[in-house]
Parts: C-alpha cells; structure tokens; sequence
C-alpha cells in the first residue's frame, strides 16, 4: 500500500527489468540502463545521473549499480554497522558469469523477458565488433528478434549459445559485416536472414540445422562459402539469393 502517493513519482518507469528495495527508497533498473528512484524523500539515493548500468541492488539506506565492464557506483549513506552485509553484496554483483568478459554493453540493446528467455528486441550501437552477452539480470538470452540488427555498422557479431531463435531479416543490410558464428542451438534460419550484407563471404551454418528459409542470401554477391550440415532437411524452396 501506498502511504503518502507524493512521495512517488513513476512517470520516467519505462521498460523496468528490475526493481530494488532499501529501508527508505526503492529504485528501478531500465533496459536502457537508466535508474529512476521512488520514494527518495530524503534524497539519500539520487542516482539519476548514473547511465549503463547493467545490475542493481539496494540496501538499506545505500544504491547499487555496475555496468557490464565491471564499474561499480555507490549511493547513499554508509552505516559502519552494516560493512560485511554491503561487501557481500558488492560481491553478488560484481561476480556474476556475464562480467567475467568484455561484452557490448546492455545500454545499447533494447531487450525484454520472456517465458523462454531474455530477448534480444534491438541494437543501438555503433561498434565495429559486437558480443552478445549469454546472460541478462540472470536469465538465459533465447532469442533475437526480427530486424533486430538491421543495418548496424558491426564488421563481426559473436552471438551466445544459449540462442535458439533468430528472427526474420535480422541481420537485414549489415554491410559492414564479414564474420558470424550462428550457435548451435539453432534448427531454423528466418528468412532474409543476410539479405544485403554485401561484405560476408563465407557463412557455415551450426550442425543441427534443420531448416533454411528463402531469401538467406538475398541480394548479396560477395558470398564465396556456404557449408550446410547434413541435418538440413529443408532448405529454399523458392529461392535463396
């Protein structure tokens, strides 16, 4: 229940992935890596500055945030009395599996939970090499939706193993690619998958694969290889380039 209604203030909560409790505040993670804060009246938690953030926590009267390159920011009050309890934490978010390597930050994907995962739903960067990381807020990363990476400027994406699903014209115009690694979880490439990616010459797909849908390698005649595993039972029907 809602003690005091002026006290909250959720009209920049959008796309909250998470949400952490202290004594006197609560504050949001967003999937763009924002902080809003409720119930900061004594504005012992003003985190609105801190971008990128990654994965949060509170405690007390304290906020804690880092970013996928493993930077950690404070806000609050320090109570000595509560040292042990507030190195454990700092612990628990710095040591999770998806800092243990550089990957892209989460700032520039816009990605959502599922039933079946975490959602890869868009990419915003501009870096030439792209890793997707294999975990989000402790869920697995499933899928990549359609035009998920259409027209990014990535010479290489890294995608993780944990992916079963690539959505339609995902990588729709990526230009500037040249080096892929689909995962082997996949059974089903959309189509249009590398419709335009006039730079990729060589493309082997995971063993496992089932199915190749039309259009794969519409538009683009740079391709040089295409090795196709066996298990493909289904592959272009109608057509491929």
């Amino acid at each position: 229940m809602v003690d005091n209604p002026n006290h909250y203030d959720f009209s920049n909560w959008t796309a909250v992935v998470k949400i952490c409790c202290g004594d006197a505040h609560f504050a949001a993670l967003c999937s763009d890596g924002s902080v809003p804060v409720g119930d900061n009246r004594f504005q012992q938690c003003e985190v609105s500055e801190w971008k990128g953030i990654a994965d949060l926590a509170a405690f007390q009267n304290m906020t804690f945030g880092v970013t996928t390159d493993g930077v950690v920011f404070v806000k609050g009050r320090k109570d000595p009395f509560y040292q042990e309890e507030t190195a454990d934490l700092l612990k628990s978010l710095t040591e999770p599996e998806e800092f243990h390597d550089t990957y892209t930050p989460l700032s520039r994907f816009i990605y959502s939970d599922s039933d079946h995962g975490m959602v890869i739903v868009k990419y915003f960067g501009s870096e030439k090499s792209i890793r997707i990381p294999e975990r989000i807020h402790g869920s697995a990363v499933t899928e990549m939706r359609a035009e998920a990476f259409r027209g990014c400027s990535a010479e290489s994406i890294e995608i993780p193993k944990s992916v079963d699903t690539i959505g339609t014209a995902c990588f729709l115009n990526c230009s500037h690619l040249t080096s892929i690694c689909l995962p082997e979880r996949l059974k089903k490439t959309e189509r249009d998958l590398f419709s335009y990616c006039e730079n990729l010459t060589e493309i082997k797909f995971p063993d496992g694969l089932e199915v190749v849908e039309d259009g794969v390698f519409a538009f683009f005649t740079s391709l040089k290889k295409a090795i196709l595993p066996d298990s493909v039972t289904s592959a272009c029907r109608h057509r491929c380039f």
